[in-house]
């Protein structure tokens, strides 16, 4: 399908608000009949889906390993898409992906503006590029920084995390923007659980060693840089707030750091 140009991704989101609103209406007088919610419901995701089979797809990151490159859906139009938000559910048939891809991350930056459009929660994580040292531990691992320049303006990093060794599921991590980390268990069923680990937002020392590479912004052909290329990463001491950013209602809001504890996730 062709890809959504910014009118057209606006007017399927406007056309999902107002299915929204006629399913569950401020007056409770005016709910919709079992019959008229069943429709309703069926129209909702009919065109939530087309907005999610319409999203561009973009190069976000690609294999130190064999150059392959990590291409996923993504919405560069605002923060109130659907495919942002901490509550996700657009089913997505994404492109292949490399065998050595295990799990990617990610930083956001509003470049100062103010996210007006912004209605459901978000979590897009801190205004600079980070990596988790954890996961660099894990055997033959190396990440991937890439840079990702948004059509409202922002900025985000993707970090993507690659390697050529087989490394259990449940070792990775939830990818960026979402709260679980879903995995098959041993016995092949769907299972979950909450990663905080912590951040390290010093790059230098893993980018000297070779375990985290990048590719430069203005590179069209992506190509993943290391130590070899004597080149200065761009991505070192960039500015902005440290911590994990919450978006929601048109604002921002900063929240506490992970400390690695392990988390409970039936905890109030």
């Amino acid at each position: 399908m062709k890809p959504l140009s910014r009118a057209e991704r606006n007017d399927l989101l406007a056309r999902l608000a107002e299915i929204d609103a006629r399913l569950y209406p401020d007056d409770d007088a005016k709910e919709p009949s079992e019959k008229a919610t069943a429709r309703l419901e069926e129209k909702f995701y009919s065109t939530l889906a087309e907005y999610g089979d319409r999203l561009p797809r973009r190069i976000l990151g690609r294999c130190p390993f064999t150059g392959m490159p990590f291409e996923r859906a993504i919405d560069p139009f605002g923060l109130d898409g659907p495919w942002w938000h901490k509550d996700y559910l657009l089913r997505i048939e994404e492109p292949e992906i490399p065998s050595a891809y295990r799990i990617h991350l990610g930083s956001y930056s509003l470049m100062g503006r103010t996210p007006r459009e912004a209605g459901e929660e978000v979590q897009p994580g801190p205004d600079a590029p980070f990596v988790i040292p954890r996961l660099l531990r894990l055997p033959g691992m190396v990440a991937v920084i890439m840079q990702v320049d948004l059509e409202v303006g922002d900025r985000a990093w993707v970090i993507s995390y690659w390697s050529q060794q087989s490394i259990p599921a449940v070792r990775l991590h939830q990818p960026w923007l979402r709260k679980e980390h879903w995995f098959k268990n041993a016995k092949g069923k769907s299972s979950w659980t909450i990663a905080n680990d912590t951040w390290d937002f010093d790059l230098a020392p893993y980018l000297a060693d070779g375990r985290l590479r990048w590719i430069d912004p203005a590179d069209r052909d992506h190509k993943v840089l290391g130590p070899a290329d004597g080149r200065a990463c761009p991505f070192v001491g960039l500015p902005g707030d440290r911590l994990p950013q919450i978006i929601s209602d048109g604002e921002r809001e900063l929240s506490n750091l992970p400390d690695g504890s392990v988390v409970d996730p039936f905890s109030d």
